[in-house]
């Protein structure tokens, strides 16, 4: 697998988290100070088998807001602000997540 789908600074990716993949991880962290019974967030779905060949999003399977372009083909990155890029079709240019 092995592909970045994100990239930006420390405050970019921990304030301002853009693909699903970087939020879902963030959510499912312990953090200092919250309730320590309160549960966390896990991804839904398993790991896919690293010898499957993917045309698209390698996490277009347990993606939330998955289309069919993104089973059909991987993202570029899309530059979003100074220095913090992600590779997800929602973040494209006309967008119409079909």
């Amino acid at each position: 697998m092995g592909l970045n789908v994100e990239f930006g600074s420390l405050e970019q990716i921990f304030n301002n988290p853009l693909h699903p993949y970087t939020k879902a991880l963030l959510r499912s962290v312990p953090v200092m100070g919250i309730d320590k019974k309160a549960e966390l967030e896990s991804i839904r779905g398993s790991t896919p088998d690293a010898s499957i060949v993917f045309k698209g999003c390698k996490f277009e399977p347990r993606c939330n807001f998955a289309s069919k372009k993104c089973k059909l083909f991987s993202p570029p990155y899309i530059t979003m602000e100074s220095n913090h890029r992600v590779r997800c079709w929602l973040y494209a240019r006309g967008n119409n997540n079909d």
